[in-house]
């Protein structure tokens, strides 16, 4: 009888459906900006909520933390909440009350999977008649920072079909971050390579989504898992689990998680990427990271044949190619009408080669086709902004409206960056009018189309480095090929856990760069020579000591510590060098990178920590933006306790430089960085074509005069 109940209660939990989750995030991690400010009488702002394909929403709150101007009238003065298009609620806004926080409630069906449209509308007045339309004290701002949305869902069950791959199993709308576990038969760098690939895929998949991996040769419940193995081990390790398959050849299959206690996890699946050979694993995971279409409909593959197109350096997403003319609709803006008397912004994006000598004497052309309507005052203006710089602002004089085609802007290339830059066009249309006149905003506008063009003028390969900033910005130099060719990584310590942090470096450079790392190499062993680029990863007992010495912080038997005496305006930091028996603190983790001892132009990037605790720390603290953008120089210091508070980073090492090789390009970068020796050589050239000159005509003026010897008399 007791066995009995205890089978009918283990029964009814395998069958009971998965208990609800909750999930609260503040706004700011859905917008760009921390708060927003709407002006005018009707100003607007805009933000995406993403609801991933496997999320059933039964619940959804919006929670508003907002602040008014004093001098709004609360009797015709409002804030209107919208969810794709259907009213949320109102929100009153009274000079009685200038600040309050309001909690709205969003009917689940209103949320579709992918992107929800969330506009804040604010309806603003000072005065009930004849008031100035954009007068200072026609304000509402929303605190994003402490405004939030709660989501309460359940999983839907996976779908058993491959084709789940592009927009249910990895999909970028995950909050708050995704989780894979790679399930793998041992630790061979064979093995932890197809693994990488496969991590790579995966990552890519998850676009600009945080992906943390982990590894084991066990199931790991409440998350996806891939197993990774040839055909003997996939097949018996499925049939111990009550699952039979059958490998021919490089194969995916998808599967419904088994639990530990039995059963399965509809939630959550197991997708097994197997093969004969090697070979045919890597084939199967280069599948496996393409299928990005809804096909096929059925649970398993066998591929037969996959062809990669070819690739080029530099490449990567959004990489901008040089001297070449891009329409604004190749760089995804398509022709955009702002309308209103406050409308937002838009802008395009693109990303530069991280290796790019960006010179100051040039310019790269940008042509406008625009037009904007009648009725507008003289002082209404379009501002285009370069990077968060204001560059050039567009008149709109003509009060009848204008249609302008080829309207060129010359944008001086010191504005634009290694990695991402924006361009944004912030236009300000004012009306001709009178405060009592009656307005209706749609009758201003202006339109930028689609066929403006861009072109950015060719700049050299050449960089100076050590510079960590350039490796998390897309991976540079890793990336240097887009699919990381030539370059490993040399994980010192045989274990899961630095194979789970190679798996993490893996997915962030293919998220950073766009595109899947196939082409790196996982070894456990140190290679004896290689030609790109090296990562080392492991805790500082298991790396070898001449790769220790090599580090800008020696980290071997006798230690040289730099300390940062003095910062000067023209170099970073001049260092006091300590030699010192010390080791590593817990929850310390380290970033280094140095010129490889191998190739001259060649990087190492060094991750180590006291332990393997803190390099798998490590791996998951970079997955953070705030720590991305702190990191930079060539030697930094990571408190894994609150990396993205506590961190120290120095240029410490030896410089050297990378990029297209040739005479010309290092002259050109030469001659650019020490401008003082142009003016030496310049003024070299005037005196020695001055000398010159003053030679011939002496030597011309001596042939004139007879150089004395004529005869007198003639």
């Amino acid at each position: 009888m007791k066995k009995l109940i205890i089978a009918t209660i283990a029964a009814w939990c395998l069958a009971a459906p998965a208990q609800a989750e909750v999930y609260k995030v503040p706004l700011t991690k859905l917008a760009p900006v921390t708060s927003v400010d709407l002006r005018c009488t009707q100003g607007q702002y805009e933000i995406a909520v993403p609801v991933p394909e496997r999320w059933n929403v039964t619940k959804a709150v919006l929670t508003l933390d907002y602040a008014n101007s004093a001098s709004m009238m609360g009797d015709r003065s409002h804030l209107l909440v919208t969810m794709n298009g259907k009213p949320l609620g109102q929100i009153r806004l009274d000079r009685k009350t200038p600040s309050g926080r309001k909690q709205l409630n969003i009917a689940p069906q209103i949320l579709h999977p992918g992107y929800n449209m969330m506009n804040i509308v604010a309806v603003q007045h000072y005065a009930a008649e004849c008031e100035q339309v954009c007068a200072p004290n026609l304000w509402t701002t929303v605190n994003l920072y402490d405004s939030s949305l709660e989501l309460t869902y359940d999983l839907k069950p996976v779908p058993m079909r491959l084709s789940t791959l592009s927009d249910f199993l990895f999909d970028p709308r995950v909050m708050p971050q995704g989780s894979v576990h790679m399930i793998t038969a041992g630790l061979a760098s064979d093995t932890a390579t197809m693994t990488a690939i496969a991590a790579a895929g995966i990552a890519r998949k998850f676009d600009y989504r945080k992906v943390l991996f982990t590894a084991s040769r066990e199931l790991q419940p409440g998350v996806d898992n891939v197993l990774i193995a040839n055909k003997a081990y996939a097949e018996s390790f499925l049939q111990q689990r009550g699952m039979n398959i059958s490998v021919k050849g490089p194969y995916l299959k998808i599967l419904p998680l088994p639990l530990l206690s039995g059963g399965y996890d509809p939630g959550h699946a197991l997708l097994v990427v197997s093969g004969n050979t090697p070979e045919e694993i890597k084939l199967a995971s280069e599948t496996l990271a393409h299928v990005s279409l809804p096909f096929p409909g059925s649970s398993e593959m066998t591929v037969r044949d996959f062809k990669l197109p070819d690739i080029s350096q530099y490449g990567g997403r959004q990489i901008l190619a040089t001297e070449k003319v891009y329409t604004l609709k190749m760089l995804n803006f398509s022709s955009h009408t702002f309308s209103g008397f406050n409308p937002n912004p838009r802008h395009i994006s693109f990303r530069l080669p991280a290796d790019f000598l960006v010179k100051p004497n040039q310019y790269a052309k940008l042509n406008l086709n625009f037009a904007y309507g009648a009725g507008m005052r003289v002082d209404s203006v379009m501002n285009v902004v370069v990077n968060d710089r204001s560059v050039r602002v567009i008149h709109l004089e003509n009060q009848d409206g204008e249609s302008v085609e080829g309207y060129r802007i010359d944008l001086p290339t010191y504005l634009f960056k290694p990695g991402y830059n924006t361009i944004r066009f912030e236009p300000t249309l004012n009306p001709v009018a009178q405060e009592c006149d009656i307005l209706r905003p749609e009758g201003f506008f202006l339109t930028i189309f689609e066929n403006s063009t861009f072109q950015f003028p060719r700049m050299p390969h050449f960089v100076e480095m050590p510079k960590l900033e350039l490796f998390m910005l897309d991976g540079f130099p890793v990336t240097r090929w887009p699919d990381g060719y030539e370059a490993v990584i040399f994980a010192s310590r045989k274990d899961f856990d630095t194979l789970s942090a190679a798996l993490n470096l893996v997915g962030l450079i293919s998220q950073k760069n766009g595109y899947p790392l196939f082409g790196i190499t996982v070894s456990f062993e140190r290679p004896e020579r290689w030609k790109g680029e090296m990562i080392v990863l492991g805790d500082v007992a298991t790396i070898p000591e001449d790769l220790l010495n090599l580090a800008p912080l020696k980290l071997a038997t006798a230690k040289n510590v730099p300390y940062p005496v003095v910062r000067n305006w023209e170099s970073e930091s001049t260092f006091a060098f300590s030699g010192q028996t010390s080791t590593p603190g817990p929850d310390q983790g380290i970033v280094m990178q140095f010129q490889s001892p191998v190739q001259t132009g060649r990087s190492v990037v060094m991750l180590t920590g006291a332990g393997v605790t803190e390099v798998a720390a490590l791996s998951r603290a970079l997955l953070d933006p705030v720590v991305q953008d702190r990191v930079r120089g060539d030697l930094v210091l990571i408190n894994l306790k609150d990396p993205s508070q506590t961190m120290n980073a120095v240029t410490a090492g030896p410089a050297y430089y990378t990029g297209t090789s040739g005479t010309l390009f290092k002259l050109e970068y030469f001659f650019y960085k020490y401008k003082y020796v142009n003016y030496i050589l310049l003024s070299l050239a005037i005196v020695l074509f001055g000398g010159i000159i003053y030679i011939w005509l002496k030597k011309r003026r001596k042939q004139r005069m007879g150089g004395g010897d004529a005869t007198p008399g003639h």
